[in-house]
């Protein structure tokens, strides 16, 4: 089925307005170096063109250019086709996610895939990243990841610090201006 720009973008919004946390589940080998295996990130408000989440790593043994990182950032979705863009309140992200991700494919209440619009490297391969919702169907997720962008990785727990999920919802939000409609 062809989505429409106005429906893509509305899949976008809310999978990223979930309450649920969010997850990294799966991603394209070719950009194993270039992320975080351990990424969870939790819903704070809606915003006009999207929302404020945290974005939180726990590797063990993260390689010195992607050191773990524990903040809040802004997510807005623009553009057709439609795409997310990432921005810190503070501080800066690692390289990778500070371009664009276009969105691949969504499902509300399930999971979205994302991908650069073209690899830094100029190469043909698709670089995914698949994210799952808290109480998504995982098992239905990567198998569309496997159909839109190829075999993929699936995020070993046993690379990742245990995480306190209690903890992880006490990020305090400053911003007390919100939109809950698009």
């Amino acid at each position: 089925q062809v989505l429409t720009c106005s429906k893509r973008y509305y899949l976008y919004v809310q999978v990223l307005r979930s309450t649920d946390r969010i997850e990294l589940d799966m991603y394209s080998e070719y950009i194993e170096e270039n992320i975080s295996q351990c990424i969870v990130s939790r819903f704070l408000e809606a915003t006009v063109n999207g929302s404020r989440r945290t974005l939180r790593t726990y590797d063990k043994n993260p390689p010195s250019h992607l050191k773990n990182i524990d903040m809040n950032i802004s997510i807005s979705v623009g553009g057709k086709p439609p795409y997310m863009k990432i921005e810190p309140e503070t501080g800066s992200l690692p390289q990778y996610w500070d371009k664009p991700q276009y969105l691949k494919y969504a499902k509300v209440n399930d999971c979205i895939i994302l991908a650069p619009r073209k690899n830094s490297d100029g190469s043909g391969n698709r670089s995914c990243t698949l994210w799952v919702l808290q109480h998504g169907n995982m098992n239905h997720c990567e198998k569309v990841f496997q159909k839109v962008c190829g075999q993929g990785k699936v995020v070993d727990p046993s690379k990742c610090n245990d995480i306190d999920y209690a903890e992880a919802e006490e990020i305090v939000t400053d911003n007390p201006e919100t939109i809950n409609e698009c």
